[in-house]
Formats: structure tokens, sequence, C-alpha cells
């Protein structure tokens, strides 16, 4: 059995019950800390299991991919609130506001897609290390809006499950084929490109939460089955 495989199989259960922790204990959970806690995991997963180089084969192509895919989808779901209305972005526009909330995002989804790089080279050949990564990076995803109201009463709970936690496994699935087939890049793309403007754009469309969740769900599928497409095309 080699080492890598090993010391994957040590670290991962450690990282996902530390992370766990700050679900089970959400007063303690914050932004900055997550922020915190996700570099020191990439430095420790960078340096002790090993960066390996990546032949990027399909960058360029899987890069306008998500390119071509992020300008359609943003297209189709403002033509939708033309129908529907808009709401105005409820955090700050301020230049120094915006700075300061997505710099621990920025931050997170680096180290977050560096250290997922590692550990898909290393041991994604492995289904226990694969599932024990997947579960991993969507405990980290979801902790970024977890707070002491997220646990408060049943509905609350499930609001979470369908709004969080199912959009994030169907966004891991993307993230893991991505980054097996082409590299972690075109992910910190994706990602900066559908959480930034979170904090950057004055209106969003006011579709239903449960609706934008089923959208959430569904998208990162339709462009998994065409990125896959395009990579078998080319092998």
């Amino acid at each position: 059995m080699k080492k890598g495989y090993l010391k994957l199989a040590i670290m991962l259960p450690i990282l996902i019950l530390f992370y766990a922790f700050f679900i089970v204990f959400p007063q303690f959970n914050s932004r900055i800390g997550l922020m915190i806690y996700t570099i020191v995991m990439a430095f420790f997963v960078y340096f002790f299991i090993g960066y390996e180089n990546n032949k990027e084969q399909y960058l360029k192509n899987t890069m306008l991919t998500i390119l071509a895919y992020a300008a359609a989808y943003f297209i189709i779901i403002y033509l939708i609130g033309l129908a529907v209305g808009f709401v105005a972005n409820t955090n700050s526009l301020k230049v120094l506001d915006i700075i300061k909330n997505i710099i621990p995002i920025v931050l997170i989804i680096g180290a977050s897609e560096l250290s997922r790089f590692v550990i898909t080279k290393k041991g994604l050949k492995f289904k226990s290390i694969y599932w024990l990564a997947f579960v991993l990076f969507v405990i980290i995803d979801v902790l970024i809006d977890v707070n002491t109201q997220t646990f408060i009463d049943m509905q609350k709970v499930w609001e979470f499950i369908i709004k969080d936690i199912l959009p994030s496994i169907s966004k891991n699935f993307l993230f893991f084929y991505i980054t097996s087939q082409v590299g972690f890049k075109p992910v910190v793309v994706y990602s900066f490109i559908f959480d930034l403007t979170d904090y950057i754009l004055p209106i969003f469309p006011d579709i239903n939460e449960y609706l934008q969740a089923g959208i959430a769900m569904v998208a990162p599928v339709i462009l998994y089955f065409i990125i896959h497409a395009e990579v078998h095309k080319k092998i």
C-alpha cells in the first residue's frame, strides 16, 4: 500500500472531524476562522502529501466552456428576473466592504482547491479516499453559511439540507471531475464567478429560494456532461 494512501487515510478523517466540529458547534464558526483553517490545511496537504505538476491538456477548452456556460447562466437567470422581478443585494456595495467580504472567500476557494488538487492526484483512484475527500470538501463548502441560527429548529435544518448541502454535493461532484481530468484552475475560475458575484452585483432575480436550490443542484450536472463530452471526444 502506497505511503500517499496511508497519509491520506490518516489525515482525511482527522480533517473531517475538525471541520465537523464547527457544524455541531456553530457558535465557534466564523468566516475568518474558516479562512485561516483552510489555508493551514492547504500548506499541510501541500508539504505533507506533496504537490504534483499537472499536464493541463484540456485546460484552455475547459476554461472557455466554463466562461461560456457562466455567461449563458447569468443571461438566462436575469431574463427570468424580467418576468419575476429583482431584489437588491443585501450586502454593502461600498468598495471597502466588497473587498472585506470577498477576500476571505477568495482565500478559502484558493486554499480549498489547492488541497483538493493534491488529494485528487495522490488518492482519487482509491474509492475510500475519494469519499472521505468528498465529505471533507462538502463540509468546508457549507461551513461558509453555517451560523447559530442554522439548526435552531427543524425547519431551519431542512432549509440547510435543501439550500446548502444538496447543491454542495452536486457542485463538488463536478469539481472532483474537473480537478481529476483537467486541474484546479477551472474550478477556481468557476468558484470565483459564482461565489463572488453575490457580493458584487447590485440586484438579483427574485427567484424562490427552493427554486434557486434546484437550479444550484442541476446546473453543475449540466456542466459536468458538457465537459465530460469534450474530454472524451479528445481522448
